[in-house]
């Protein structure tokens, strides 16, 4: 992938994807993806644009720990409250309720 886009640059080098990136400029404000591996600041010089495209042709992405995470924080987050809430059903389950069947049926549901 080439680019000059700062954006584009923490799409394609996110955890989900994780695919290199040429950066088509002297810098970029993702380094940990350079120090990682996973982006390279190219500059503009279309001969060693080329040569580095070659040598890197085929290669996959980097086989480094990522710098963003392992994409699974969207998971984690979920698991917190979701574990919760099953502890809260199964307390819920072994108490007796004074309020009729129906407020019982309620709490004992899944969440």
């Amino acid at each position: 992938m080439l680019s000059g886009s700062g954006g584009l640059q923490g799409e394609v080098t996110a955890p989900s994807i994780g695919r290199a990136i040429f950066v088509l400029r002297t810098s970029t404000e993702r380094p940990e993806a350079v120090e990682a591996g996973y982006a390279r600041a190219m500059g503009f010089e279309k001969e060693a644009i080329w040569r580095e495209m070659e040598a890197r042709a085929g290669r996959g992405a980097p086989s480094r720990e990522h710098p963003n995470g392992t994409g699974d924080a969207a998971r984690k987050m979920v698991d917190v409250p979701e574990d919760f809430l099953e502890k809260q059903a199964l307390l819920f389950s072994n108490i007796a309720f004074p309020f009729g069947p129906a407020l019982a049926m309620y709490h004992q549901s899944p969440i």
